[in-house]
């Protein structure tokens, strides 16, 4: 393309004329290129300098070349703006419950965690592990009441499922329990060769009279940092704590609770030992206490290997299906008898109905033996259970 030539006169006389010289640029752009030779005021030339032509008082002329003047946005470029940000606003907004279900369950272990260590504190503290009562006789009591502890030789103990002597016994240390009327088997409605024995201890007994009492259980068994607290007076204000007691002691929601199970080791090295025990501790989320047996069903659990089981004879009407995250126990006989707690790791639905209604699902812990008969116990709830190999504290 030709070079062309613009002169153009500045408004100000002031000012030199400028001879300048546009010459198109070889790639597209918007505006032109002036390059040229300057004129000084005085007449004289600088030759050769390439400048941009910049006439101060020529803000009224305006040249377009090699393009056209932008447009502005559209309103269905708008529109289409707004389709992609409401997308994205409902992946958001649809993120909001899975993140308040995560925030749970992260509070449910923080207090799990809390409660398992504490639980352990007082079996030891408080002489839990310790059947001996040097005032009663016994510090392990069964519904009933009757003494687990009878101190002869060479069964100290009394089952108290079938009252004989043996030299130890499987319990599970439940106060709660006993004081909402639920009977000495644990599970609730369990066989006495495949359950434990539910007892309480003499720190949760009434005197005289010996029965158990949910009163004396409750602070010690029952969480209470979980603290009941109220709206603020205002939005910028802080909620308030609930007070009891004439406002001495803050009140606590008491949603976490926690009993214990306490069985033989099954090793067959430590089983002349009758001391040491397998102690667990099963932290309990909203426990239900209001009628007796309520959240505790049993099942037959038949291993299918690599921690496969498959459940079916469910007891609980409805049936209660386990959910993955959830704890079971299960009884079952190899080398002796073995009461052990797995962790759900992974469920089917429940297919069937009645007495052929069967799930599948994955446990963690230990392997048991394909074909060997179990018990599942199901407790509704149990988000944790904390485990120990101690000692009996025997006189």
């Amino acid at each position: 393309m030709k070079r062309s030539n613009l002169d153009i006169t500045a408004r100000d006389p002031k000012h030199a004329h400028a001879s300048v010289s546009m010459a198109p640029s070889r790639r597209r752009r918007r505006g032109i290129s002036l390059v040229g030779q300057a004129f000084l005021p005085d007449g004289a030339v600088c030759p050769g300098q390439e400048c941009q032509a910049r006439v101060p008082d020529l803000h009224a002329l305006t040249v377009w070349a090699g393009g056209r003047r932008r447009r502005g946005i559209s309103l269905l470029e708008v529109l289409i703006s707004m389709f992609v940000l409401l997308i994205g606003l409902v992946g958001v907004g649809a993120m909001i419950p899975a993140g308040k279900f995560e925030i749970l369950q992260g509070v449910k272990i923080d207090y799990a965690s809390m409660l398992g260590r504490a639980a352990f504190r007082d079996l030891k503290t408080r002489g839990y592990l310790n059947p001996n009562d040097p005032v009663n006789t016994s510090n392990w009591i069964a519904p009933g009441p009757s003494n687990v502890w009878t101190g002869s030789s060479p069964n100290p103990f009394t089952n108290p499922l079938t009252n004989n002597p043996v030299p130890s016994v499987a319990v599970a240390i439940d106060p709660l329990g006993c004081g909402a009327g639920f009977t000495k088997t644990f599970p609730f409605g369990g066989a006495a060769a495949t359950s434990l024995a539910r007892i309480y201890t003499s720190q949760t007994a009434t005197s005289p009279g010996r029965a158990p009492s949910a009163i004396l259980a409750d602070p010690i068994f029952r969480c209470s940092s979980d603290l009941n607290l109220l709206p603020g007076a205002g939005k910028d204000l802080p909620p308030l704590q609930q007070m009891m007691g004439g406002g001495s002691k803050r009140s606590s929601v008491g949603n976490y609770s926690w009993l214990a199970t306490i069985v033989p080791d099954p090793n067959p090295a430590v089983l002349a030992t009758s001391t040491k025990m397998i102690v667990s501790v099963a932290v309990i989320y909203k426990r239900d206490l209001s009628t007796a047996g309520a959240g505790e069903s049993t099942a037959t659990a038949t291993p299918n290997g690599g921690g496969e089981v498959t459940l079916s004879s469910f007891t609980a009407s409805p049936i209660r299906p386990v959910r993955p995250g959830q704890w079971i126990m299960l009884a079952y006989t190899a080398n002796g008898s073995n009461f052990r707690w797995f962790r759900v790791v992974a469920a089917d639905v429940v297919t069937g109905t009645g007495a052929t209604a069967q799930q599948y699902a994955t446990l963690a812990g230990a392997d048991l033996p394909v074909g060997t008969a179990a018990t599942a116990w199901i407790i509704d709830n149990v988000i944790a259970v904390y485990e120990k190999n101690m000692r009996l504290e025997l006189p």
